[in-house]
């Protein structure tokens, strides 16, 4: 599954179509084809890559609360369970969005059994 995530955009290229987001705390190329007119100051929701939509600070202030506090839980899980589940909200932040898998084809956990 993958979260759209909430940025702050620190910069854009001349034409308009990328710039760099801060995503929690990362600092990433972003494309921004899909929201135009988009300035540095303002928040945009960032989704495999690409803003997907403006978001106020307000939206984008719960939103990162929201995330923040996920990320504790994560990181109380993975102190209990054993999860592997990431330590924070920046390092779920940090990986790539999974795939889809194919429904034809079994997971590798039942290729296995």
């Amino acid at each position: 599954m993958c979260l759209a995530m909430p940025g702050k955009v620190l910069s854009v290229d001349e034409a308009g179509t990328s710039g760099r987001v801060d995503v929690l705390g990362t600092s990433r190329t972003v494309d921004l084809s899909l929201v135009s007119g988009v300035a540095p100051g303002e928040w945009v929701l960032v989704q495999m890559g690409s803003a997907v939509a403006r978001m106020s600070p307000e939206d984008a202030a719960e939103t990162v609360e929201l995330f923040e506090e996920l990320g504790e839980v994560l990181a109380g899980l993975e102190t209990r369970e054993g999860t592997g589940a990431p330590a924070s909200s920046s390092d779920a932040a940090q990986g790539e969005c999974e795939q889809p898998r194919d429904p034809e084809k079994p997971a590798a956990a039942e290729r296995t059994k």
